[in-house]
């Protein structure tokens, strides 16, 4: 009985883990898809950046910018200097 329980815990903790995770990918689609509309192809290196945002916060803030930012380079430097502020 016990290992069952223990097993139905273990079951509900990964799914919700996925659930994150794919929130997380979403938005970092969301946040690409945006630039790219209004900046054209995302460079590598700011792909790259956005995929260590592991933050719901922080990339729900991310999409939010994107959409107002004045230019790709000012939104690669915030994100820069939003990442230093962020434990990874």
């Amino acid at each position: 009985m016990i290992e069952a329980l223990q097993y139905q815990q273990a079951c509900a903790e990964a799914e919700s883990r996925g659930e994150s995770r794919g929130r997380q990918d979403r938005l970092r689609a969301d946040v690409a898809e945006v630039l790219t509309v209004r900046f054209g192809p995302l460079p590598a290196p700011l792909r790259a950046q956005l995929r260590q945002v592991g933050s719901l916060g922080m990339l729900a803030a991310l999409h939010r910018r994107a959409v107002v930012v004045e230019g790709l380079a000012l939104f690669a430097h915030e994100l820069a200097l939003a990442q230093l502020g962020q434990p990874q």
